[in-house]
């Protein structure tokens, strides 16, 4: 039971998610839209969970004939993931989800911002909530020249990287398929620097000079180094030591395949106990509501002994 809490904590298990998913499948949708929206509130929960809340409340609110309540939280859904697809669901659900999504972004709406990175590399991510069909264009010029098109980014998702020239600065535009402008990062007049120019190697001229004779001087004698048994050694890991190590690495290893486990059991039992209103198929309900019980056993018995394994090598690390 400890290593089963433990393996909960660490996914960050919300029990105001858990009541709201269980109201939720059993149709108690007024009970649902009290807990959902207190998961949905919850700025320490992972975006993930908080995402999933938001769906289920909005769900909830479509259920309960509340309209206006529905689409506030779809938009506050869309404002956490604005790449949100479109629900699986009714058509009640589907339209609900599309006026929100309709009402916060145009219909070519499109962002683009450069997350961290050095100076030697763009890296852009884009917010392209209606999956526009889009090329990502890279300009650039070097000191005194104009910009001119080096190339375009290979997008994988809504992530592109590229590199940068030195001694070049540059700007981004993003276009449609049909070649209208929808987004730019800089511009020519407000262009980002690459990285600095290498500076010009040094020539320098070496003027021929005369050696000068000098007296031979007789080859001095080496030194003689102290025996190195004299030396200090340094002190190494233990056997002892080692061992916890390899231990505790060996524990951590179990407790993360037990983790990803019973996270499929759980994924699987709620999956399981929210068919039909979830829109998964009735085999997939079978398999999830078969294999479900499984998987968790499995998790908490692997999440167990990678604990153990983990104690003890830190026991054994730790000590003289």
């Amino acid at each position: 039971m400890i290593a089963v809490a433990l393996v909960l904590s660490l996914l960050g298990a919300s029990p105001e998610l858990d009541d709201g998913r269980a109201a939720f499948s059993t149709l108690k949708f007024e009970r649902a839209v009290e807990k959902l929206r207190r998961a949905a509130d919850d700025a320490s929960l992972p975006t993930a969970e908080r995402v999933e809340a938001l769906d289920l409340l909005a769900r909830s609110h479509v259920a309960l004939g509340q309209a206006d309540k529905a689409r506030a939280a779809w938009d506050a859904l869309l404002t956490l993931d604005p790449m949100a697809p479109e629900p699986q669901g009714s058509p009640k659900v589907r339209a609900s989800f599309k006026q929100a999504k309709e009402a916060k972004f145009p219909p070519r709406y499109l962002q683009v911002t450069r997350r961290p990175s050095g100076n030697d590399v763009l890296d852009l991510e884009l917010v392209n909530p209606w999956a526009l069909e889009v090329r990502v264009e890279l300009w650039d010029a070097t000191e005194g020249k104009d910009f001119q098109k080096r190339g375009e980014l290979t997008l994988s998702g809504n992530r592109g990287v590229m590199s940068l020239q030195p001694g070049t600065r540059g700007y981004v535009r993003v276009v449609g398929a049909d070649g209208v402008l929808l987004a730019s990062l800089g511009s020519a007049t407000e262009a980002f620097d690459g990285p600095p120019a290498p500076p010009p190697p040094l020539v320098k001229d070496t003027p021929t000079q005369t050696p000068a004779t000098t007296p031979q001087q007789p080859p001095a004698r080496a030194e003689t180094a102290p025996p190195a048994a004299t030396q200090p050694q340094p002190v190494g890991l233990t056997t002892r030591k080692i061992t916890g190590i390899v231990i505790g690495g060996l524990g951590v290893a179990v407790l993360a395949v037990g983790v990803g486990f019973l996270a499929t059991g759980i994924d699987h039992k709620v999956k399981a106990d929210g068919w039909p209103l979830n829109g998964i198929s009735f085999p997939q309900y079978q398999q999830y509501d078969g294999d479900w019980l499984g998987n968790a056993l499995g998790g908490g018995l692997l999440g167990s002994l990678g604990l153990a394994g983990l104690i003890t090598g830190l026991v054994l690390l730790l000590s003289d």
